[in-house]
């Protein structure tokens, strides 16, 4: 029998319980305001029994320590459970009804009435399923026309007790859905989530257009919005921004084909603007801080820039949209002295020859830098080391003609102490020695995101990387390589935070180096986060290797 008293015991205290066994309960898990209650608890005690004592405030502690999906299921335990989960709304601050990760039609949600059954003991029944049916609205034409995912909205936020629970939301996920906007001009909408909604994702919506933009100025507490691959967004669209929703932010326009210079620089009128995402806008050429026309603009106080392209749509087969055009590192100095992120993924610029010190000198106050690293800029790089060292992070993508006698450049002059990403642009660039990838491995003890070609790499070749990023490295891709069994295993035993491998055209030596070395590894617990496994080979994988892939990774998704 254990006995546990919040007031008498010191919750600092280890406690014998269970006939010696001693459980020590954090202070974090210990409210000051809880009241004084005693319980004790028996093998034939009914859980209900211990329920019923439990505080509210320590349930609700628990509850939002719980992911989504396990907080739903919790409020179908019990009628209490249910009552104080759907009665506090800090625990639906989140909510994602997006298509993002879906097959076969949206999330509807319908709510039955029926009697409860011994497996759903609430007397109502909030279900997520996929099906036709349209969720219960009031009785309004004006509801009704709406169907799919806007029903689904409308009967969350209008229903009495979905009006309670999401009083608080921050933050609403719609990502590839039908959504219609004109949702968000009802006066019942607006009185719940008017005035605390701060981050609204609208990726991939194909309803989603400029001049629907205008139905979110009832939306006062807005302050990021997310446009990602809505098609039909165009340079009027930031136009209705900036007119409209002047709070703005945070804004990702990355992959809006239509947009051009013309409408970036109309963000420009945004005041508090200090996070923008341009990334994958292949129609802009020239961006408004690098042209030479004189016009006097203010200080923005922009501290979050993304520019060009997606590194990793190499792997999926696709050719790159450069984005390629001359640069004034000065003027955007001038003009965006407060950045401190700054992303240019896979754009190439010509840059004047100081071009590069310039920026790293001018933007003190810069923590993350991301760029792409040709033949030319090997020379700037170790010249700014001393600034490069200065970062939080260091992301570099390797331009073809890079040579390994250039990466060793670098490593000697101590540029790379804060590399934390390291791309190609193609997988075909071979740079990599066993002695270049050592060196670099040793330069840069902070590596997350690494990726190699290793044709010219030994068996024992990658032997350095599972030694020393185990802490560090959470994605690895590896082409052309050839590994022996043992590697193999020491990369699978090694790299325990791994949550992404790619391994392309492996080169088996006969059947003397199987994945099965590598997946062996993954059974023994230590890559239980691995959540995205990519393998390729020119003679392919055994049934009984591959098997043993979901196995070992109970994580992959």
């Amino acid at each position: 029998m254990a006995e546990l008293d919040t007031c008498q015991t010191d919750p600092r205290v280890e406690q014998p319980v269970n006939g010696g066994n001693v459980v020590k309960i954090p202070d974090t898990m210990i409210q000051p305001t809880l009241t004084c209650t005693t319980i004790t608890h028996h093998p034939t005690t009914p859980i209900s029994e211990i329920d019923a004592h439990l505080p509210t405030e320590l349930l609700i502690r628990i509850f939002s320590r719980l992911e989504a999906r396990s907080r739903c299921r919790a409020t179908q335990v019990s009628v209490r459970w249910n009552t104080i989960s759907c009665t506090t709304p800090r625990l639906w601050q989140r909510l994602d009804l997006s298509n993002r990760y879906s097959l076969g039609g949206e999330k509807n949600i319908t709510i039955s009435s029926a009697p409860s059954s011994p497996t759903t003991p609430t007397s109502s029944r909030l279900s997520i399923c996929r099906d036709l049916s349209s969720p219960q609205l009031p009785q309004s034409p004006t509801f009704q026309t709406f169907t799919g995912v806007n029903a689904t909205l409308l009967t969350l936020l209008l229903s009495p007790s979905g009006a309670m629970r999401f009083s608080r939301m921050t933050r609403l996920d719609l990502s590839c859905t039908a959504v219609d906007l004109t949702i968000f001009e009802l006066e019942g909408v607006k009185d719940v989530i008017g005035e605390t909604l701060n981050h609204l994702i609208l990726n991939g919506c194909g309803g989603v257009d400029s001049g629907s933009l205008y139905h979110l100025r009832g939306l006062k507490g807005l302050r990021a919005l997310d446009l990602s691959h809505c098609e039909f967004i165009d340079d009027l669209g930031l136009e209705v921004i900036c007119r409209f929703l002047p709070h703005i932010t945070h804004l990702n326009l990355s992959y809006l084909f239509r947009l051009t210079e013309r409408g970036v620089a109309r963000l420009f009128r945004l005041p508090g603007l200090l996070s923008v995402n341009l990334m994958g806008c292949y129609r802009i050429k020239a961006y408004p801080w690098a042209l030479g026309d004189g016009a006097r603009r203010g200080t923005l106080p922009i501290k979050d820039l993304m520019l060009g392209e997606d590194s990793r749509i190499q792997t999926r087969g696709f050719w790159l949209l450069w984005c390629v055009f001359q640069f004034d590192p000065s003027r955007l100095v001038n003009l965006c002295p407060f950045l401190e992120t700054l992303r240019l993924n896979m754009v190439l610029f010509d840059l004047p020859p100081n071009g590069l010190e310039t920026l790293l000198k001018g933007c003190n106050r810069l923590k993350t830098l991301s760029l792409v690293v040709d033949r030319t800029a090997i020379a700037s790089l170790c010249s700014s080391a001393a600034e490069l060292r200065k970062l939080k992070q260091f992301e570099a993508t390797i331009h073809i003609g890079v040579t390994g006698e250039q990466v060793t450049q670098l490593v000697k002059a101590n540029a790379l102490p804060k590399l934390t990403a390291l791309k190609f642009h193609s997988k075909h660039t071979t740079v990599f020695k066993d002695e270049t990838l050592k060196a670099l491995v040793d330069a840069a003890p902070s590596l997350e995101y690494l990726e190699l070609n290793g044709d010219d790499m030994s068996l024992r070749g990658l032997d350095p990387v599972a030694k020393n990023l185990g802490k560090t490295l959470q994605s690895f891709l590896v082409h052309h390589v050839t590994v022996s069994n043992e590697g193999m295993r020491a990369i699978s035993k090694g790299l325990p935070n791994l949550r992404e491998l790619t391994v392309t055209d492996l080169q088996q030596r006969g059947y003397g180096n199987r994945i099965g070395s590598l997946v062996m590894g993954m059974e023994t617990g230590l890559c239980g986060r691995l959540r995205k496994v990519e393998l390729s080979s020119h003679k392919g994988f055994s049934d009984k290797d591959l098997a043993r892939v979901p196995k070992g990774c109970p994580s992959l998704q």
